[in-house]
């Protein structure tokens, strides 16, 4: 029996390799990243013990192709290329489903792809079209989002195109100079880096309280500039209210946790801007006062701190750093144009408008990340 495995592990893994996709994008879709995790685990072991002798160069491929992957898909998910679904894992870090998959593609590349090796070229073309492909597939289930668009799947297939280089071509021939003793050491290397360099990030929670009313958070957004983060900012609405109402008189709220430190000033200037651009003079006319009265109120930040922008209907709108209330402006008609600085068009950051007004459904966890991705 395992004799007949072994001679045909080849096309298990294919098929296996598979199913584990179809797990993992599901499983993450879902905010159950337990379960791809799990799955995959088992997948491998299998394998490793399937093969036999070989068994320390396949797990070294393995864990450096993955750990390489999580590396890579956190860096494009910090420039804004992919957006994947995340539970309880700090932007901009790769989520357990994603890693698991990135350890399921490691275990293709050591044996069912493993030829393509001999191919350079071929494994070039296909890492350029399959790896696009993959990502194309999980926005069908939910679980990834391509926020630069075409810009994305243009990315993705040059980035693929030298990972399947990498893991099929030079990888396999580096393993081969790397002696039994060398092999664990190589190892924690490759595994120490991701961790070496993990950072906390903002922690929002699924709901929050508007005069005395529930609200549930409706999306996530960064605010970067030249790939330096400004802040994560969540959005908070009444359940099921659509993202293209939330400039109504309804209660809302925006939560903005910073990471560098911003002066006051530049808080009323950036609005300032953006209502502007957005309104007019004359337009703005009517609550002008009001704005003004605004941005007196805005304090200096460091790393760490955080605004609330919370409107409440016959309450007015109100200004909280770190909890503490610092004015409170009334009107309806101002809080439809001063949350426009974010939610409307033109906004101050247009990929920060479509990470707060993409809709997510939440299962009551905590929630890390951008881009409305988290779940």
């Amino acid at each position: 029996m395992i004799s007949t495995l072994r001679k045909y592990r080849v096309v298990l893994n294919a098929l296996v390799g598979q199913a584990m996709w179809f797990v993992c994008v599901v499983a993450g879709a879902r905010g159950v990243d337990a379960v791809a995790v799990a799955a995959v685990a088992v997948s491998v072991m299998a394998q490793t013990w399937l093969a036999g002798g070989n068994r320390g160069r396949l797990l070294a491929h393995m864990i450096v192709v993955a750990a390489c992957g999580v590396l890579t898909d956190s860096a494009l998910t910090a420039w804004g290329v992919i957006a994947p679904v995340r539970v309880g894992v700090p932007h901009p870090w790769t989520p357990w489903w994603l890693a698991a998959l990135w350890l399921n593609f490691a275990s293709l590349t050591a044996i069912c792809l493993r030829r393509l090796g001999e191919r350079p070229l071929l494994a070039v073309v296909a890492g350029a079209v399959g790896g696009p492909l993959a990502y194309a597939g999980g926005i069908r289930f939910g679980a990834v989002a391509f926020p630069m668009g075409w810009a994305s799947v243009i990315v993705l297939a040059a980035v693929w195109a030298v990972a399947a280089w990498g893991a099929l071509v030079a990888l396999p021939r580096m393993l081969r100079g790397v002696g039994a003793v060398a092999r664990p050491i190589l190892l924690l290397c490759t595994v120490a880096l991701p961790v070496s360099a993990w950072g906390a990030e903002a922690t929002f929670p699924v709901s929050c309280t508007v005069d005395g009313q529930e609200l549930t958070l409706h999306g996530l957004g960064r605010l970067s500039r030249w790939m330096i983060t400004g802040c994560d900012v969540a959005l908070y609405l009444p359940r099921g209210l659509p993202g293209g109402k939330a400039l109504d008189d309804v209660p809302k709220r925006l939560h903005l946790h910073y990471y560098r430190t911003i002066r006051a000033e530049q808080f009323s200037n950036g609005a300032g801007h953006t209502l502007e651009r957005a309104f007019g003079a004359e337009r703005l006319a009517p609550v002008r006062e009001r704005v003004e009265q605004l941005h007196a109120a805005y304090r200096d930040v460091a790393r760490g701190d955080e605004y609330t922008l919370s409107y409440a209907p016959g309450a007015g709108t109100t200004l909280a750093l770190n909890g503490a209330g610092l004015v409170t402006i009334p009107g309806a008609d101002f809080a439809a144009v001063y949350f426009a600085v974010w939610l409307g068009e033109p906004p101050i950051d247009a990929k920060l408008k479509s990470g707060l007004m993409r809709r997510r459904e939440v299962s009551g966890r905590p929630l890390n990340g951008r881009m409305g991705v988290s779940e």
